[in-house]
């Protein structure tokens, strides 16, 4: 279950930084047709269109062809015949000794009419590329698409830094900040999070989570993020707030995919372009504990494990910085360490075969200094033949064992005795507290109990002390 705190600092937005994309800027070598430094700007476009027609038309592209036949239509949209000669353009630009002139994204287009042709290029590409999925969707899917290639183009944005947000906010900034759209979305946001307030369902249609999104975009590009402007209007402040809330609630909606998967966009939004710290972790947290499944598209390359770290990282960044110098409350903290843990520990980066030593021992490390239960942790990674009764293993445990079990650096039978004797003279009520609360997020087994982390740590001082006589 996703929880909605309730302390107003937790959803403070950064600027939608759309100068990132400069880091992967491109060339022309026509009026359309992009050539990226790097693969990884057109492999994030391939996976927001496999996403797209997962959500929308219920495809699967989880075979390597049918995920091929994605990047090739990908690649043809921006201007290319196929994926592989998208590649040897970039390699041969990377190559060359003569720089070529940079483009931008779409965000950076200096006017309507630019960023119109380019989408209507894109449109053109996109009807004419469609026998690439030929094989992998059915006929009269195909013939939908034809009909509404504008529709999906604009959803997909293929070129775009911001996969949600329109593009034509950034380009028409003065414009849709004089219409006040910001202010109607932090309206409509307040009417919505007054609903789940009285415990009443909220029905929001599409355009709504788009009107939040596009509403949030006009607040940054105008300079009213709070983190960079202290002077900023406390009604930022409360946008972000609310749109957290109502990504939450959408979320918890168990019983309705349709409402699950506009909380999946919105948060999404939040956590990848935004860098929202709590949004980042509540992210982490789902992809770390399957209790939300997101489109199986999205993640045909094994690129959960990717964002999930991505995601934690981010929210450990915006933690430990704190730019507005707040205090975060207990339940906070322990959330994040717990979900670190997790994340580093279940989910290893992939290409790894386990995570590092070095990484979950800083991991426990840092959570030991504020919770008993990482004091638990950082001892048990440190005795790695611990014996723990089938009723009492879980994910994290079970990961020490599994990662660790042979760890020349694990084995420390010195410093695990250690920790235990700490861990053994915590707080009872504190103890009881943080596994309560992880309890209540998911993040815990609900048939352990402190009881049960004491006997095993009982049993634990008694064979250290043993070995080390």
């Amino acid at each position: 279950m996703v929880h909605t705190h309730n302390v107003l600092s937790f959803y403070l937005f950064s600027i939608v930084n759309l100068n990132r994309c400069l880091g992967e800027r491109t060339f022309v070598n026509s009026l359309h047709t992009l050539t990226y430094k790097q693969i990884d700007f057109p492999k994030k476009s391939a996976k927001a269109l496999a996403c797209l027609l997962s959500e929308e038309y219920n495809l699967k592209f989880d075979s390597t062809a049918a995920w091929h036949a994605i990047q090739d239509i990908t690649a043809f949209v921006l201007g290319y015949s196929t994926w592989q000669s998208l590649r040897s353009t970039i390699q041969s630009a990377n190559n060359s000794p003569i720089q070529v002139p940079l483009s931008l994204c779409d965000e950076q287009c200096a006017s309507d009419t630019e960023l119109t042709e380019r989408r209507l290029f894109q449109e053109q590409r996109f009807l004419l590329g469609l026998h690439f999925l030929q094989q992998y969707v059915p006929e009269d899917v195909l013939l939908q698409f034809e009909s509404k290639a504008d529709w999906i183009i604009k959803q997909w944005q293929p070129s775009a830094a911001a996969r949600h947000a329109s593009a034509f906010l950034s380009v028409n900034r003065k414009k849709y900040a004089d219409n006040q759209l910001h202010i109607n979305g932090y309206e409509l946001s307040n009417i919505l999070v007054e609903i789940i307030n009285n415990n009443r369902d909220i029905v929001v249609k599409d355009e709504h989570i788009q009107q939040l999104i596009d509403s949030a975009v006009v607040f940054a590009e105008h300079g009213l993020d709070p983190h960079v402007n202290p002077n900023s209007d406390d009604k930022y402040k409360d946008y972000a707030e609310n749109c957290g809330i109502i990504a939450a609630n959408l979320l918890n909606q168990t019983s309705f995919p349709e409402k699950r998967q506009q909380g999946w966009k919105l948060l999404q939004f939040l956590c990848f372009q935004v860098k929202h710290p709590y949004s980042c972790l509540q992210l982490a947290q789902i992809l770390s504990t399957d209790w939300f499944t997101p489109p199986q598209q999205a993640y045909a390359s094994n690129t959960k494990f990717k964002d999930a770290h991505i995601a934690i990282g981010n929210a450990y960044k915006s933690f430990q910085k704190n730019p507005s110098g707040i205090t975060f409350q207990k339940s906070t903290i322990l959330e994040l360490h717990s979900t670190r843990a997790r994340v580093y520990l279940v989910l290893p980066q992939e290409g790894d075969s386990r995570p590092s030593y070095e990484k979950i021992e800083e991991i426990f490390q840092a959570w030991s200094k504020v919770s008993p239960l990482g004091t638990f942790y950082y001892a048990a990674l440190h005795f790695p033949t611990l014996d723990i009764s089938p009723a009492h293993t879980w994910d994290l445990l079970s990961g020490l064992k599994q990662y660790f079990c042979t760890n020349e650096q694990a084995n420390n039978p010195h410093l695990a005795l250690e920790y235990f004797k700490q861990f053994q003279q915590c707080d009872n009520d504190s103890l009881d507290e943080d596994i309560a609360w992880l309890k209540d997020l998911g993040l815990f087994p609900q048939n352990v109990l402190p009881q049960h982390l004491k006997d095993i740590a009982n049993a634990a001082i008694a064979a250290l002390s043993v070995s080390s006589n």
